[in-house]
């Protein structure tokens, strides 16, 4: 009986890995001129790598990246940032446009 127990309890903690491992992902939505781009993402990776990802779906031109930033309620996002630190939601809109001279804080 006890092998059995184990086997279950080994399960379950194999259940609550993979149930642990999807909670760190969240699908996002990128609207952009040209269309939308959706895509997972783990919340620990910075919003840099969804903007990259985007710049790369939309085939931007690289040397006017800079240009560019993604954009939540209107706020711009800092890329440094991971996708957790603003407790974005699954399918989420961001939005990728020109940065005004207004949206940059300093």
């Amino acid at each position: 009986m006890e092998n059995s127990e184990k086997m279950i309890q080994n399960e379950q903690n194999d259940k609550d890995n993979k149930d642990n491992a999807n909670n760190s992902k969240i699908h996002l939505i990128v609207k952009y001129v040209a269309g939308d781009y959706r895509d997972s993402f783990n919340i620990h990776q910075k919003i840099e790598h969804v903007f990259d990802k985007a710049v790369q779906h939309f085939q931007i031109d690289r040397t006017s990246t800079d240009k560019y930033g993604l954009f939540y309620n209107g706020a711009l996002l800092e890329n440094a940032q991971t996708i957790g630190h603003y407790s974005l939601a699954d399918e989420t809109k961001l939005i990728l446009s020109v940065i005004q001279s207004g949206d940059i804080d300093g």
